[in-house]
């Protein structure tokens, strides 16, 4: 009986380890067919996609055209057209000092051209002649002057047209053009000289004695030495500054002596009119005025850059 148990016993452990054997290879059958599904439903849509194509023996397939590069916005410019403005002739005026006003001695000298100082002036550029009025016309439409003529300088201006005339030009150029400032239009006149005229005044300038009372083409007297027409003469010309009726406390680096905070009524005019005697033709004389007399006109400067 006791053999009988005990084999009994061992035949019952052996017969369990097969039934252990069994579950563990269909579980891991399982996984592998979970796994192996799992394979086929990643990769099922790329399989699709290359069955759609046909590839005849020997043909590379045709690659897949790239996305569409996005156009770049192109930046909104100002379309409208800049109207090419008149052409303006200009010298270079080289920097330097010099003595401005006259002396007490001088023929013809008034109180208001002094007292005398030095003043620095910076390289500008200053037109060769008075702006005609063929060039008034294409910027600023009409001719107010009295006398007519494309090649006669305008006259009959105010400062204030003279100012809107630089303005206009500015914008049809894309230039800075502006009024001399009274320093830098006589340092110009003179051209190095330090008498009471730039040169032979009967040679240079168009004034009463020759003028025959009334303005003339620009350019055809004789030019200073640094090449400028009719500083002498034709027509008065109109500066930035505000009138002062001395030097005293004036700027001495050739800006504009301007009165602040309101400007005065009242503008500096240089280099006398047609109708002038020799007296007022002198380079240190000086003038005011701001209305558009008929002998009254201007030319025009830009910064030396």
């Amino acid at each position: 009986g006791a053999t009988s148990r005990s084999f009994s016993r061992s035949t019952s452990s052996v017969g369990g380890e097969p039934k252990a054997m069994k579950a563990t290879v269909l579980t891991a059958c399982a996984l592998l067919l979970i796994g192996v599904g799992l394979g086929v439903l990643i990769t099922w849509p790329d399989r699709l996609a290359a069955q759609s194509v046909k590839i005849e023996p020997g043909r590379k397939p045709t690659p897949k055209p790239a996305a569409p590069t996005p156009a770049q916005r192109k930046p909104v410019v100002n379309r409208t057209p800049r109207r090419a403005g008149p052409e303006i002739e200009m010298v270079l005026i080289p920097e330097g000092s010099f003595l401005m006003g006259s002396p007490k001695n001088e023929p013809g000298h008034f109180g208001f051209e002094g007292p005398q100082r030095r003043v620095t002036v910076r390289s500008f550029y200053m037109g060769k002649y008075e702006v005609t009025q063929a060039q008034w016309r294409a910027v600023m439409g009409g001719n107010p002057s009295r006398y007519k003529g494309d090649d006669l300088p305008v006259d009959s201006v105010s400062w204030d047209d003279a100012k809107e005339f630089c303005r206009k030009l500015w914008e049809m150029r894309g230039a800075e053009y502006q009024l001399p400032t009274e320093a830098e239009w006589e340092y110009a006149c003179r051209a190095r000289t330090t008498g009471a005229f730039a040169g032979d005044l009967d040679a240079m300038a168009w004034y009463f004695k020759n003028s025959d009372l009334k303005t003339h083409s620009v350019g055809r007297r004789r030019p200073n030495a640094f090449g400028l027409y009719d500083m002498h003469g034709n027509v008065w010309e109109y500066c930035e500054d505000d009138w002062h009726d001395s030097y005293a406390n004036a700027p001495h680096d050739g800006s504009a002596w301007v009165d602040k905070p309101g400007r005065g009524s009242f503008k500096v005019i240089r280099g006398c009119g047609w109708n002038n005697p020799a007296e007022s033709c002198r380079s240190a004389n000086r003038s005011n005025g701001s209305s558009g007399s008929f002998d009254r006109g201007f030319r025009l400067v830009r910064t030396y850059r």
